[in-house]
């Protein structure tokens, strides 16, 4: 993640952090990721609230040793006039700027884009918000859940239309929004730092329900053309069977997914003569989808998972065992992709984590260090980056500005 400044030479992409939770702070991880220097700004009062969710060992979350890694850890209250300034001068040294306070917060500190990128020009600022900056619903607040709720996620996701819908238990609006928000910072610095370009930077609107709608494929062409509602259909295919995941004899369930008559006919091979004729030619993977599931069924029951995942893949039907995170930490394929690394902490211990994604052969992305304490880095932000000495940094510790 590097910048090209006026010949120069390949210098790190400079990113100003103020979002919290997971939406915004996601696109400053993802780019640290790859070599950006990032400045995570957070309340003297406690931090980011994610330092603070769920298991953790070191005075921080396991959520939080993730999500701030590879970011430098400065403590700044927005509200006051102290803050205000140095997000101004921390404004001019950085190329990106991402924060995910309601809209108009930014404006009434005189911090929004226009009055920022007066003294950068060349900035690139993503506001994400849960319902965008314009449009009738843009004051009301949303998290995960409900972005997933509003943006049509939910009503998709469950065992029927007459069940109730359901939530992942990720949060796949805020990293979804999080990928987005990143795809649309790098376009900006593309487009910024491309030959001839006039050197403008960019500013991007991002709601965080909206990656939900790109989630939809085909459903809103779909209702518009024939009135087709899609519906809560569990965990099987629309379209196809088998299309799920069954339950084992070992006690595990499998996924299977079967998409074209060449597929489902070495499916009917491996499962054997179980259709109403022996070569499965009286069934159909768009025929009489529930003799299809039933048998399906009954044929996983008497199968462990490992030899089901086996004779299917042998023959080039897709097939998986359904994994936790400890079947995850085990198997040998994710270490051999090294899909997970331990990472050391600032006092010597190693943590586990995900690894950078996506993987380059030739300058890969690399996790640094693990989200900092707070404030950990408050002498680099204001003593070396803003050029505060000790005795202003002092004072505005004393007005409780950090």
């Amino acid at each position: 993640m590097t910048r090209n400044e006026a010949g120069s030479g390949h210098v790190p992409v400079r990113v100003l952090d103020l979002g919290r939770f997971f939406s915004a702070p996601s696109v400053a991880t993802q780019l640290g990721d790859f070599g950006a220097e990032v400045v995570k700004i957070e309340s003297p009062a406690g931090g980011d609230p994610v330092r603070h969710y769920g298991v953790g060992q070191r005075g921080m979350s396991n959520q939080w040793l993730v999500e701030g890694r590879n970011k430098y850890s400065a403590t700044l209250d927005i509200a006051s006039a102290d803050g205000r300034r140095c997000i101004a001068r921390l404004a001019e040294w950085a190329d990106v700027l991402v924060e995910n306070f309601r809209p108009g917060t930014m404006e009434r500190w005189g911090l929004d884009y226009a009055s920022l990128s007066s003294g950068n020009p060349g900035l690139v600022y993503l506001s994400l918000s849960g319902y965008g900056q314009s449009g009738p619903y843009r004051d009301r607040g949303a998290l995960d859940g409900v972005a997933c709720a509003f943006g049509g996620l939910m009503y998709v996701t469950g065992e029927s239309a007459a069940s109730p819908p359901l939530r992942s238990n990720y949060y796949l609006a805020d990293y979804l929004a999080g990928l987005y928000g990143t795809m649309g910072v790098l376009e900006a610095l593309r487009r910024r730092d491309a030959p001839g370009s006039d050197g403008l930077g960019e500013y991007i609107d991002l709601a965080l329900y909206e990656p939900m709608l790109r989630l939809a494929d085909s459903a809103f062409l779909d209702h518009a053309a024939d009135g087709v509602v899609r519906v809560r259909t569990g965990g099987r295919s629309r379209v196809t069977a088998p299309g799920g995941a069954y339950p084992c004899a070992d006690g595990r369930w499998v996924q299977i997914n079967v998409a074209n008559e060449n597929s489902f006919r070495r499916f009917c091979e491996v499962v054997g003569d179980r259709w109403p004729t022996a070569d499965g030619s009286g069934a159909s993977l768009w025929g009489d989808m529930p003799t299809v599931e039933s048998v399906t069924g009954e044929w996983a029951l008497e199968n462990d998972s490992a030899t089901i995942v086996r004779s299917l893949s042998a023959v080039g039907v897709p097939a998986s065992a359904v994994n936790s995170v400890a079947d995850l930490a085990e198997d040998e394929h994710v270490a051999q992709r090294q899909n997970l690394v331990d990472v050391k902490d600032a006092e010597g211990s190693f943590v586990t984590m995900q690894n950078v994604l996506p993987r380059f052969e030739r300058r890969p992305g690399a996790i640094r260090w693990p989200g900092q304490p707070l404030g950990a880095s408050n002498a680099y932000v204001f003593g070396e980056i803003l050029g505060l000495s000790q005795a202003e940094i002092e004072d505005m510790r004393m007005r409780g500005a950090i």
